[in-house]
């Protein structure tokens, strides 16, 4: 069936794990417009198969990475804002593959984009600027 789960203009924070956890492949166009900060590890993970669809978030000051994209998860982000998390602005390794488009990935602790162990992808027309690490770092093997 169609899937019409939209998750709009919310707030999502200080959550013990993740912010927004999306698995199992997950497929809706899922999530537009929220402010997804301050979450205990990622503010968006992604994995076993989920393809979901972020756009125009701000997902910010985690003490970990801002999206992680793993264990085969995919996932589309376009036009968020990916600010001053501890980690990786997005992560992504082990058969991750996300397409990154348009996005703003700014003031972090680690890489702004780090691309390793067997993880994939597409990253067009991203801002990255002031992270710690280096602005895309690809390690995968």
């Amino acid at each position: 069936g169609i899937c019409t789960t939209l998750l709009e203009q919310n707030v999502i924070t200080d959550q013990e794990v993740d912010g927004v956890y999306a698995h199992d492949r997950g497929s809706c166009k899922f999530m537009q417009n929220n402010k997804i900060v301050s979450n205990a590890q990622c503010g968006v993970r992604i994995e076993k198969g989920a393809n979901p669809h972020f756009e125009n978030n701000i997902i910010a000051e985690g003490p970990g990475c801002g999206v992680r994209v793993s264990a085969g998860g995919i996932g589309t982000f376009v036009q968020n804002f990916i600010r001053q998390n501890k980690g990786p602005g997005i992560w992504v390794l082990d058969g991750g593959n996300p397409e990154v488009t348009g996005n703003a990935i700014w003031d972090g602790l680690g890489h702004g984009i780090l691309v390793e162990h067997q993880g994939a992808g597409k990253f067009e027309t991203n801002e990255i600027k002031r992270n710690s690490g280096a602005g895309l770092c690809v390690a995968t093997l």
